[in-house]
Order: structure tokens, then C-alpha cells, then sequence
């Protein structure tokens, strides 16, 4: 077996590994019983991650998972934040730079209290999108990513409100005229995956945002 040592070789095995943890966030929420409506935000990532860490066991798969994770070395000027869940590469000889990880910022989405809806589209830019490009999370790799729980279900209300906010906020998001999602590369088969591409400053390489976009009230069989 090959040891990995530089932070680079983390990196490329981090991104080599993003499909199958996309895919596994996918398949574990299709299982999780729903619906969530009447759910606080972190009692849905909590339930996430435990199913998470179990199908990850099962499958054998080479990273961890670990929920609200404290990031201790943002970029300078940044305050600390903390990760909803953070997957980390395990496996191999040698030990991963901490910095090292793909964080998966989790927001609700389409909140109906008192039967008025709140898209939450705002919060996910400003509160979640934007912790990645100004280097708050995963300021040493090149991708992250954000999970929306959409609450009422209409997945595709949810995608075009958090696109127009992304439109609107696409300067300060770095991301070129007219700041649009793309299909995502990583999950091709998955309609509703989403990603961004961000240009970071001092960066050459784009960051890409991952954006999962999961129905919290079907019920489950």
C-alpha cells in the first residue's frame, strides 16, 4: 500500500472519494424516515449522521464522518466556525492535514410556520454558500458542499428560489454574470444535484460548491 504524505495527495484522494460520499448522503436520506416539517435543523443533521456513520461501516468506505465539527484555522480575519458534518480521509498510512476534509453545510429550506412560508434561500447564500468562499470552511481543498432540507417538498421551488439569491449575490459569491447552478458532475444520474463554481481570492483553481437539495416530507414505505 502507497503512503500518502502531502497535503496535495490528501487532497486528490478527498476529491477521488466525493462521488461516493455524495452518493452516500443521497441514498442514506431515501431511507430515513420522513417527514420532517416540524424538525429543528440540527435534530435532522444529527439523525443524518448517525444513519450516515452506519452505511458507511457497512460499505467499507475510507473517511470519516464527524458532526458539528469546530474549524479552528479559518482563513486570517474569519471567525471560527463550525462544520454540520465533516467527512475526513482515513485508510492509509500517515495521517491527513486537519485542514484537510469536505464539510457539508446543512440549511432548511421552504419552513411553513403558521402556515406562511419561509424559503430560506437568503440564509443558505449568506449563512452557507458564503462560509466557503470567503475561506471560513475548507479554505485548504477545493470543494464543499451544501444540503437542503426542503421542508415542504417542492424540491424545485427550492432550487429557483436559492438560485435567484444566488444570482443576486453572485459578486460577492465570486462567481461569473449571472451566477447560475449547473448539473452536477459528480452526481449525473441525481436531477436534483446542483453544483457552483466559485473564484476564490489568490486561487486559481475554481471552488466548487456541491448542492444537494433533498425532499423532507415524502413519506418513506
Amino acid at each position: 500500500m502507497s503512503v500518502v504524505g502531502a497535503s496535495d495527495d490528501w487532497i486528490e484522494l478527498l476529491e477521488r472519494m466525493l462521488p461516493d460520499m455524495l452518493r452516500l448522503v443521497v441514498d442514506v436520506w431515501t431511507g430515513l424516515p420522513k417527514p420532517f416539517s416540524d424538525d429543528k435543523e440540527d435534530q435532522i443533521t444529527e439523525l443524518l449522521c448517525r444513519a450516515l456513520r452506519e452505511n458507511r461501516t457497512i460499505r467499507d468506505l475510507p473517511f470519516y464522518i464527524e458532526i458539528q465539527v469546530v474549524e479552528l484555522d479559518p482563513m486570517p480575519g474569519q471567525e471560527l466556525g463550525r462544520l454540520d458534518i465533516a467527512f475526513k480521509p482515513t485508510g492509509l498510512p500517515g495521517a491527513p492535514d486537519e485542514s484537510i476534509y469536505f464539510c457539508l453545510e446543512c440549511k432548511r429550506l421552504n419552513i411553513v410556520i403558521n402556515g406562511i412560508k419561509r424559503r430560506g434561500g437568503s440564509d443558505y447564500v449568506s449563512h452557507g454558500m458564503m462560509r466557503f468562499v470567503n475561506g471560513q470552511y475548507a479554505s485548504a481543498v477545493r470543494h464543499g458542499g451544501m444540503l437542503g432540507y426542503v421542508l415542504d417538498g417542492d424540491v424545485a421551488g427550492a432550487i429557483t428560489n436559492v438560485e435567484s439569491n444566488i444570482q443576486s449575490q453572485h459578486v460577492a459569491l465570486c462567481m461569473k454574470s449571472p451566477g447560475i447552478l449547473h448539473p452536477s458532475s459528480a452526481l449525473k444520474e441525481i436531477t436534483t444535484a446542483r453544483e457552483s463554481l466559485h473564484n476564490r481570492t489568490g486561487e486559481s483553481v475554481h471552488f466548487r460548491i456541491h448542492h444537494l437539495f433533498m425532499d423532507a416530507l415524502t413519506l418513506t414505505d
